[in-house]
């Protein structure tokens, strides 16, 4: 048995070879070009539109977890404002730290108002901070300035904000609290920052939570809400329905994807219309594969006939032409990770390729190369051989030894 396996395989290397080697026509040496190019270039677009959707949604998902946690606790009431009604400190996300994987929890509250400058106001949503709040993630959106101290009455404004007010760092603005009776307070603007995210750069400033106690006449023990952070971002939806179960029935658990619900949507949309795309150049490449097997085909008819007649298998002959196919296909899948990786990189290293920040939320087209997501682009593209050796099969067990003969 080991020694007809090993014939099969030396006849249809032999075959091969010789065809190799046989001076082919223009006309299947163009298609053959084709091909490869046509592979190549279906690989690439694959794994740069993986790249490209996988780096959007990892800076987004930066900019939107640096002002809100993934998940947060705020208190059960009829409010349906921004401002929230004081809770202490829940006693279960203690014991939940260690046992659910969070990473970090940071208490924080809000207060809408308005912010005014010599010459310009605006209405603004003062979100008072701990010194626990994570700057680390903040960092990337500070543009100028610097973080806030403890127990003072100092603010980070975005850049849409301080354009608006006409106003810069080391500037006092301030702070009206509606009410009655309307409360001014003077703050001093010691950081500028821009997420690109328009709803939250439009309002929103940052500054001391005890401000905002001191304000609300809250103990010191009391907060707006908490947002946690966890250390894995994919396991939010069974982490939110462990915590779920356990919080008391006066709080509200809310996850950063229903906060934020029209970004998350977008990237699901967007993974969708990448995914039809990479199955419109398979399909495409795997026209111009198969139709390279045909021209081959029928330019061997007559190989094909004279084989059957001296008793080769389907198999056998088969096998020669999968060879042909499986060539075309490599020299496709080097060529496109070449060009791929070679794009992403210069890319990633230089934002060559700008963009217009108030469409896209970002000045560039930013890159994640996945090793996951290049091995997963190779492996649909290299499923093309699968379905082209049904093309084959089809092909070849159609044809006849004398009706080829009499063909060629």
């Amino acid at each position: 048995m080991k020694n007809e396996t090993k014939s099969k395989i030396s006849f249809s290397q032999f075959i091969y070879s010789r065809i190799k080697k046989s001076k082919a026509s223009t006309f299947s040496k163009v298609v053959t070009r084709v091909a490869i190019g046509s592979i190549a270039f279906s690989l690439a677009v694959t794994i740069i539109s993986k790249a490209v959707y996988s780096g959007f949604k990892e800076k987004i998902q930066e900019k939107i977890f640096s002002l809100s946690g993934h998940l947060t606790v705020t208190k059960f009431d009829l409010n349906t404002g921004i401002e929230e009604s004081p809770i202490e400190f829940p006693e279960f996300l203690e014991k939940a730290q260690e046992k659910y994987g969070i990473a970090h929890m940071q208490s924080v509250a809000h207060k809408t108002g308005l912010l005014k400058s010599e010459t310009e106001i605006v209405g603004a949503v003062f979100k008072g901070v701990s010194q626990k709040f994570d700057y680390e993630r903040f960092s990337n959106n500070l543009l100028l300035g610097e973080p806030i101290k403890e127990n003072s009455q100092e603010i980070i404004v975005s850049k849409k904000i301080a354009d608006k007010l006409k106003v810069k760092v080391g500037d006092e603005p301030i702070f009206y609290i509606l009410g009655k009776p309307i409360r001014a307070r003077k703050l001093k603007i010691v950081g500028i920052y821009e997420s690109a995210l328009d709803e939250v750069d439009e309002h929103l400033i940052i500054g001391d939570l005890s401000f905002l106690k001191k304000i609300n006449k809250w103990s010191e023990t009391e907060v707006g809400s908490v947002e946690i952070f966890i250390e894995d971002f994919n396991r939010i939806e069974k982490i939110y329905q462990q915590l779920y179960k356990e919080t008391p029935y006066d709080l509200i658990l809310e996850k950063v994807t229903d906060k934020y619900k029209g970004y998350f949507d977008w990237f699901i949309i967007l993974n969708k219309n990448v995914d039809v795309i990479i199955i419109i150049l398979i399909l495409v490449a795997l026209f111009n594969i198969a139709s390279v097997i045909v021209v081959l085909v029928v330019e061997k008819t007559k190989m094909i006939g004279t084989l059957k007649a001296l008793g080769s298998t389907d198999w056998q002959i088969q096998q020669v032409f999968l060879r042909k196919a499986i060539n075309i296909i490599l020299k496709g899948v080097v060529v496109g990770n070449i060009f791929s990786l070679l794009v992403l990189v210069i890319q990633k290293n230089f934002n060559l390729i700008a963009l217009d920040k108030e469409l896209y939320y970002l000045s560039y087209i930013p890159i994640n190369i996945d090793l996951k997501n290049v091995l997963y682009s190779n492996i649909m593209s290299c499923l093309t051989i699968v379905l082209l050796l049904i093309i084959i099969l089809v092909i070849l067990f159609r044809l006849k030894p004398i009706k080829s003969l009499k063909f060629a």
